[in-house]
């Protein structure tokens, strides 16, 4: 069962990133600072899926308080997941930094795609 979750929550990724790159596609060029052209289409996606994706952890958050096991299993979930935002974090700044993002930008950017887990999880 797990594996079958994943694969769709995969299959279902690739159907947002193709919908988002289709959206950006009709408007033409498209910019961001100063990126233009395909790269500024892809930090665009990238910030985009990045912050629709913590979304669902701030989901996952909540309801792990809510739980049978209250406070330690919500406990337990948000540190699983605020270890896992660190890589992704990371990776997320450098994809940016190798796209011309200065290192402040960059990381102001990964910060931003990480808020709407806060404001989801209350």
């Amino acid at each position: 069962m797990y594996v079958l979750t994943c694969s769709l929550l995969l299959i279902s990724h690739y159907d947002v990133h193709d919908f988002l790159f289709q959206f950006l596609e009709q408007y033409g060029e498209v910019s961001m600072l100063d990126i233009t052209g395909a790269d500024a289409t892809k930090v665009v996606l990238v910030i985009g899926i990045m912050t629709l994706h913590s979304f669902g952890e701030g989901s996952g958050v909540g309801v792990s308080f809510a739980g049978s096991k209250g406070f330690s299993q919500g406990l337990l979930v948000t540190l699983a997941i605020a270890v896992h935002n660190i890589p992704e974090g990371i990776a997320v700044s450098m994809m940016l930094a190798s796209k011309g993002f200065s290192p402040r930008n960059a990381m102001l950017w990964s910060v931003i795609t990480s808020l709407p887990q806060v404001v989801h999880q209350t």
